[in-house]
């Protein structure tokens, strides 16, 4: 899936967000998102830039050894562009 929420409001992004999580909950879904919202709901999380792969993970620790991404994340959660 290519970010499938990009043109969705907040709220009708939530309710497929919800939706995929009961009806997928045993299944891998693969997707490329820029939105933090979905980012965050992932499991592992792979970074991708300039078609190389930087870094792969969880959220967390991806955030404490992944320069790149933390920059992605923290532009985005303060409502920049990155």
């Amino acid at each position: 899936m290519d970010e499938p929420t990009s043109s969705l409001d907040g709220i009708t992004e939530e309710t497929i967000a919800e939706l995929m999580r009961k009806k997928f909950r045993d299944t891998t879904i693969i997707y490329s998102a820029h939105r933090l919202s979905l980012i965050l709901e992932a499991d592992w999380i792979v970074v991708i830039k300039d078609g190389n792969v930087l870094d792969e993970g969880p959220h967390k620790d991806l955030l404490n050894r992944c320069e790149y991404y933390r920059h992605l994340i923290t532009a985005q959660a303060h409502g920049s562009q990155g």
